[in-house]
């Protein structure tokens, strides 16, 4: 079974002590990144990983191949990863073919309309279809081949809405939601 985390970091702010409780290999890939909103956003995805492994009774060793991508060492359990603003999401499941992805709904996605295709009259906006055919491509991407996609409506706590797609063989999954409390108070 597959099951998404995902988490509303909205007011929480960058924290080094939460990086250097990391493992070196992460740590080290946490303080490479300059840009300090996405040093938090990288710094909570990992953290609702490790609540989401916690969850599923998962331990092991992370480690990045010569692409980038991170994997377990010594586990068949396949996760992903992915942040948007304020919200933070994790997939993790026993399935040779998983991705995730989230993307805030906004202006800023019409610049993708020409690489989805014209744009089918349904009953979301524009930029709401946009929204979720984007994150089914990149969570296609992610997956490394398309199988099949679980598209939810979120929001956070301002109410900005956002698309969180999951692309995987198991398009049956559960949806949980953490507080972002929860990640820091262990």
């Amino acid at each position: 079974m597959v099951k998404v985390f995902y988490s509303d970091i909205t007011n929480f702010e960058f924290n080094q002590c939460e990086v250097d409780n990391f493992p070196m290999l992460r740590r080290d890939y946490i303080n490479s990144i300059t840009d300090i909103e996405r040093k938090r956003q990288s710094t909570f995805v990992w953290l609702l990983l490790e609540k989401a492994l916690a969850d599923i009774n998962v331990s092991g060793t992370f480690s990045v191949d010569s692409k980038g991508k991170w994997h377990f060492v010594d586990s068949k359990v396949k996760f992903s990863l992915s942040h948007s603003h304020n919200i933070v999401a994790v997939a993790v499941g026993l399935t040779d073919c998983l991705g995730i992805d989230v993307e805030k709904c906004s202006e800023k996605v019409l610049k993708l309309q020409t690489k989805l295709g014209e744009y089918k009259q349904n009953n979301l906006s524009n930029i709401e279809y946009i929204t979720r055919e984007w994150t089914k491509k990149e969570s296609a991407f992610k997956a490394g081949k398309k199988c099949e996609f679980n598209s939810r409506k979120i929001f956070d706590k301002f109410g900005e809405e956002y698309f969180l797609t999951l692309c995987s063989k198991e398009i049956i999954c559960d949806f949980v939601y953490v507080n972002a409390k929860e990640l820091i108070n262990k």
